[in-house]
C-alpha cells in the first residue's frame, strides 16, 4: 500500500473515480471532511458505494475513516460501512487499548448485522501525545489491528510543534515505527499538507520509507505518483530482487530450501520479498502492499495484514512464460477429477496449493506397489505445494480464509451443502472475494434428486451406459479401466476455470464453475447422445466401424488397425499382400466392409500372421493408422514421447527420484515447464503459511493445536 488517496465522504461522485486511479488504496473520510449536517447523507452514500459492483470487484484496498468514539456518529458509521468490500476501518484519535477494544466490539456487532463473515481489520490513527506514548498497547490490543498511522496535524500543530521541521517529523516517525514493530503491525505515514511542494512530500516520504513505513497518505491525486515513486523499488533493489528470484527458481529445481545471493543466505521470506518488489514494479497501477517492508504478525491465528495485497504467486521455473502465470489455485479436492484438473492448471503456469485434511487425500491410501507413496497420488498431483489443515477447527477455517484472500481460484469436491456448513460456499465467498473463480466438482451435479449421492468413475460409467456399450453385444457390461470419466472431468475443470479467468480479466468478476462426473460421462458420449424424433429406443448408437478396424493378432503381439478412408483401405490391402480386395466394389466403403466382416477379417488375420506387430508398424508406416499393443512402461523410453517432453524426472521426500508424465499441453513461444514432484503429506504447511504472513510462533501454535499438520 504505497499510496492511499484521501476522498471526502461528502463527494460520492469521486468514489469510483478514485478507485480507477493509480493509488493502491482509497481512504474515504466521514470525519473531518464532512460537516455535521451532512453526516447522515455521507454515511448512506459510502455504505451504498461499498455495496456497489465497482467496490466489490475492485482489487484496491478500500478504507473508511469513521467519526471518533466520543462522537454521536461512531456507532452508526461502523454499522453502515462494515461491508464485504471494506478492507480497513480507520479509527481516528486512538488513545488507548480500550479505544481499540470498543471499536472491535462495534465492528463485531456490525459484521453480524450485515452478514460479513471475515473480521474487518483496523488502521488506528495516532494523533495525540497520549496515543503516541501508548502506541504499542494500541497496536497490540487486538488481532484486528493491522497498522498504526501518524496524524501530524493534531499531534504537532495542536501542541505548538513545528510540522515542517524534519527533526520533529523524524522523532515522531521513529517512535511510531518502533511501537508498530513491537506490536507486530505495520506503520503508515500521514498526510503532507502542501500539495504544491513535491520536493517536501518526497523528502518526508523518503524518510518514512527509510524507517520502514509501508506508504504515505495522499490528500490530492497529484501526490499519488510521488508516493508510488518514493515507496517503489529503485534500480538497485530491482536488480537484487531479480537475482534472488532467478536463484530461487534454480534452487527449487534442485530441491534446495536455502541458498546464497550476493554472499548472503536467502530463504523463503527473502524470496517472497523479492517477488513482491518485482510485482510492484511491474504493476504500477495495482495494489502493492506486498512490497512494503515486512512487519511481524501478532500472536494470533491470523496473519499481520490479510487485507493487504496477497503474496505473489510462486511460479514453477519458466512458468512466467505460460498463460496462467501469476494465478494462485487452492485445491481442496481429493481423488482424481478435481486434483488432476488443478494439475492441468499447474501445467499452464498456475501456482497450486493442495489443502488436505488431517487424514490426507484418500488417493494416498489406494493400493500401490510403491511403499512410500501411492503411485496414483504421485501421478495426479504433480507441481503442487501441499499443506494439511483441520477445517473442523475454527482456527483451521480462519487459516483457509486467509489463503482464500490471496487466491484466484478455489476447487473442491465436497458434496452439496458441506461448503455452506463450513462457511466456504460460493455465495459466502463471493461476498468476501468477488473476483474468486469457484469450482465445485460433484458426482451428479448440485441439484436434482441424486445431488447428494457419492459419485465415482466406474459408478458413473455404469450409470450412463458406457459399460453396456463397452461390453460385447451379447455379453455383460464391461468397465473401461483407467478412470476415463475422472480424467475427462479434470479436462472440463481446467477449461471451465480458464474460461472464467478470461472473463474475470475483462469484468473483474469471478464465476461459479460446476463440473460433475455425470456431465463428464455424458459429454464423452456426445456422439451417442442423439435421439431423433420418432426413432425407436433400440438403435445403433455406437461408432464402431466393423471388424477390419480393431485389434488383430499378429505373428507376435497384437496390432490395432484403422482403415476407414479409401486411401487407408487401399494401402492396407496392398501392403498386407491383399491387392485384390483394394478395388473390390463389395468392400469400397466402411459400411460394406462391416457387413462383410465375416469374410474380410479371416483373410486379413491370415496375412497379419506373417509378421510381428512391430514389423507391421514399419511396413504400414504413416500410410495406415496402426499401433502395436504396448505396455505403459514402453512409453517412458519411446522416442516420440521423449521428443515431445512428456516424461520428466521428479524428486519426492520419501520416495526419492521417479519419472512421470509432465506436459499435457504444449504452448508455443514458451519453454516447457519444469514440473516438480507431488507433495508429501503436509510438506509445505509452514512454508505456505509463512508466505501468507504467519510468524513462526503462530505456525507452531497451530501445530500444537492440531490445526496444521
Amino acid at each position: 500500500m504505497r499510496s492511499k488517496l484521501f476522498v471526502p465522504g461528502s463527494r460520492p461522485e469521486l468514489f469510483t473515480k478514485a478507485l480507477q486511479g493509480q493509488a493502491d488504496a482509497i481512504s474515504i473520510d466521514l470525519e473531518d471532511a464532512v460537516a455535521p449536517e451532512r453526516k447522515e447523507e455521507a454515511r448512506a452514500n459510502v455504505a451504498a458505494f461499498l455495496r456497489s459492483p465497482e467496490a466489490l470487484a475492485s482489487t484496491k484496498l478500500i478504507i473508511v475513516r469513521v467519526n471518533g468514539l466520543d462522537t454521536p456518529y461512531f456507532e452508526a458509521d461502523v454499522q453502515a460501512v462494515a461491508q464485504g468490500a471494506l478492507a480497513l476501518l480507520n479509527l481516528p484519535k486512538a488513545e488507548s487499548a480500550q479505544d481499540v477494544l470498543a471499536c472491535c466490539a462495534a465492528l463485531a456487532r456490525a459484521e453480524e448485522l450485515n452478514g460479513v463473515t471475515r473480521p474487518i481489520r483496523i488502521l488506528a490513527n495516532i494523533e495525540s501525545p497520549q496515543g503516541l506514548r501508548l502506541a504499542h498497547e494500541i497496536g497490540a490490543a487486538d488481532p484486528r489491528v493491522a497498522g498504526l498511522q501518524l496524524g501530524f496535524a493534531d499531534l504537532f500543530e495542536a501542541h505548538g510543534v513545528a510540522r515542517r521541521e524534519p527533526a520533529n517529523v523524524h522523532a515522531a516517525m521513529f517512535r511510531l515505527r518502533m511501537a508498530a514493530a513491537e506490536a507486530g503491525v505495520f506503520a503508515y505515514d500521514g498526510a503532507f499538507p502542501d500539495i504544491r511542494d513535491s520536493d517536501g512530500y518526497l523528502a518526508e516520504a523518503g524518510m518514512a520509507r527509510r524507517l520502514g513505513f509501508w506508504g504515505k497518505s495522499c490528500i490530492h491525486p497529484s501526490q499519488v505518483a510521488l508516493a508510488n515513486q518514493a515507496f517503489g523499488p529503485d534500480e538497485q533493489e530491482l536488480a537484487h530482487a531479480r537475482r534472488v528470484v532467478e536463484a530461487a527458481q534454480a534452487a527449487r529445481a534442485q530441491g534446495l530450501a536455502a541458498f546464497a545471493v550476493d554472499g548472503k543466505m536467502v530463504d523463503l521470506p527473502f524470496i517472497r520479498r523479492a517477488e513482491a518488489v518485482l510485482a510492484a514494479a511491474a504493476e504500477q497501477g495495482a495494489p502493492a502492499g506486498a512490497s512494503a517492508p515486512a512487519a511481524s504478525a501478532p500472536a494470533a491465528s491470523a496473519p499481520a495484514d490479510p487485507a493487504a495485497s496477497a503474496p505473489a504467486a510462486t511460479p514453477q521455473p519458466n512458468a512466467a512464460a505460460l498463460p496462467l502465470a501469476g494465478v494462485r489455485v487452492l485445491d481442496l479436492s481429493a481423488y482424481i477429477a478435481g486434483p488432476y484438473g488443478c494439475t492441468l492448471l499447474a501445467d499452464m503456469g498456475a501456482e497450486v496449493i493442495k489443502v488436505e485434511p488431517p487424514a490426507g487425500d484418500n488417493l494416498r491410501k489406494y493400493p500401490s506397489t510403491l511403499a512410500a507413496e501411492s503411485r496414483a497420488f504421485l501421478g495426479v498431483n504433480r507441481s503442487k505445494r501441499g499443506i494439511a489443515l483441520d477445517l473442523k477447527q475454527k482456527d483451521g477455517l480462519d487459516v483457509l480464509l486467509t489463503l482464500i484472500d490471496g487466491a484466484d481460484v478455489l476447487v473442491h469436491n465436497f458434496r452439496p451443502g458441506v461448503p455452506e456448513r463450513l462457511g466456504i460456499g460460493y455465495e459466502q465467498l463471493r461476498a468476501r472475494r468477488p473476483g474468486l473463480v469457484y469450482c465445485a466438482v460433484t458426482g451428479y451435479g448440485d441439484s436434482g434428486p441424486m445431488k447428494d449421492n457419492a459419485g465415482y468413475d466406474q459408478v458413473l460409467q455404469t450409470f450412463t451406459g458406457i459399460c453396456v456399450l463397452q461390453g460385447p453385444a451379447e455379453g455383460p457390461p464391461a468397465i473401461v479401466y483407467g478412470s476415463v470419466v475422472d480424467y475427462y472431468a479434470a479436462s472440463l475443470l481446467a477449461s471451465g476455470v480458464s474460461a472464467a479467468l478470461f472473463e474475470r480479466a475483462r469484468t473483474g468478476q469471478g464465476r461459479y464453475v460446476g463440473v460433475s462426473l455425470l456431465r463428464s460421462a455424458l459429454a464423452m458420449q456426445s456422439a451417442r447422445m442423439v435421439w431423433a424424433d420418432g426413432e425407436p429406443r433400440e438403435v445403433g448408437r455406437d461408432m464402431r466401424s466393423g471388424g477390419v478396424t480393431g485389434i488383430h493378432p499378429a505373428k507376435e503381439g497384437y496390432l490395432y488397425l484403422s482403415a476407414n478412408t479409401p486411401h487407408f483401405w487401399r494401402t492396407l490391402c496392398e501392403r498386407a499382400g491383399l491387392p485384390e480386395l483394394a478395388n473390390d466394389e463389395r468392400y469400397d466403403s466402411v459400411r460394406k466392409r462391416a457387413e462383410h466382416a465375416a469374410v474380410l477379417v479371416p483373410r486379413l488375420r491370415a496375412a497379419l500372421a506373417q509378421r510381428s506387430a512391430l514389423e507391421w508398424e514399419q511396413v504400414f508406416g504413416a500410410d495406415v493408422p496402426c499401433a502395436a499393443a504396448r505396455t505403459v512402461e514402453d512409453m517412458f523410453a519411446h522416442p516420440q514421447v521423449r521428443a515431445e517432453n512428456m516424461v520428466a524426472s521428479f524428486e519426492h521426500p520419501a520416495l526419492g527420484s521417479y519419472r512421470g508424465f509432465a506436459e499435457a499441453v504444449r504452448f508455443g513461444g514458451a519453454p516447457a515447464p519444469q514440473p516438480f514432484g507431488a507433495p508429501a503429506f503436509g510438506q509445505h504447511s509452514a512454508e505456505v503459511l509463512a508466505a501468507h504472513g504467519y510468524t513462526p510462533d503462530q505456525i507452531e501454535r497451530l501445530r500444537a493445536l492440531g490445526v496444521l499438520l
